[in-house]
């Protein structure tokens, strides 16, 4: 169960169904489209439905439709990244000391309050597969400048929107040529896939991708500190916090609870053994 991985909850805690009696209007958390954001998301139903608090899991897109719609109260919690905030807002340089305070203070303004970290960073990751010329030859990002002919780069389809942190930007920071226009996958499953097959020479991943053992694939340094510090946290609309008394205590009780190493064997669990996050 993807429960056991989880210090100090039953393996139950994210099988439970909603009971709660709340008269309050339902809270909606909403997830972008991969498997850990499931996971969480089920972790802070059964936290809530424990306070017989209502609440439903819905998809709400990629990153910027997600706070889209949660600025425009269409959803009312999600998880997200001190990396993904900070480029939301085009903020300055990250604080990598304290990156969560650093994007707290950027989007209070915005009526967005961002909780304490939950434990793990889920930062982007160059990867290669171990059993490629790449893999055996290549520790860093930087060795990746020596491929004259160019890379073959699969990548999901938001990493190309990102300006600070995307693929343009990590290009010209380590000097890298691009042989074709990247592969855009969704799926880090295809993306990975892509990688041991030989038509991709490297994929982007991120630090708690739960295959990234399992495949073969190795993470390649980064030298220059070109990716800012990813740490997760819940981020929730700061009028649902005033709405309802007791809720940023019960969202609280989740905070530094998951490693990254335990988040990285929950993604496993999902993406390799086929468990579900919830029923």
């Amino acid at each position: 169960m993807i429960g056991r991985f989880f210090s100090g909850f039953t393996a139950t805690i994210l099988l439970l169904t909603l009971t709660g009696c709340s008269n309050e209007e339902r809270l909606v958390i909403g997830t972008k489209p991969f498997e850990e954001q499931a996971i969480l998301a089920s972790m802070i139903r059964g936290i809530l439905a424990e306070r017989n608090i209502d609440a439903e899991v819905e998809n709400c897109g990629g990153t910027y439709e997600c706070h889209r719609r949660l600025r425009a109260g269409e959803v009312h919690i999600l998880v997200d990244y001190s990396g993904t905030g900070l480029q939301l807002v085009g903020g300055p340089t990250p604080d990598r000391e304290n990156p969560i305070e650093q994007v707290r203070e950027l989007f209070e303004p915005l009526g967005i309050r961002w909780l304490d970290p939950l434990g793990f960073d889920n930062g982007y990751r160059i990867l290669v597969p171990n059993n490629s010329e790449l893999g055996r030859d290549a520790s860093s990002i930087a060795d990746l400048s020596t491929v004259t002919d160019g890379l073959r780069v699969a990548a999901p389809p938001e990493y190309l929107r990102r300006s600070r942190d995307g693929l343009s930007a990590l290009a010209r920071r380590y000097g890298l040529t691009l042989r074709d226009d990247p592969i855009i996958v969704r799926s880090a499953t295809e993306r990975f896939h892509l990688l041991r097959q030989g038509r991709a020479d490297v994929a982007i991943g991120y630090a708690t991708d739960g295959e990234i053992d399992d495949l073969g694939l190795v993470p390649l340094q980064d030298p220059q500190n070109f990716f800012p510090p990813y740490q997760a946290a819940i981020v929730v609309r700061q009028d649902t916090l005033d709405r309802r008394s007791g809720l940023e205590e019960i969202l609280r009780s989740l905070s530094g609870r998951i490693s990254t190493e335990e988040m990285q064997r929950m993604n496993a669990s999902v993406q390799i053994e086929g468990q579900t996050p919830s029923k």
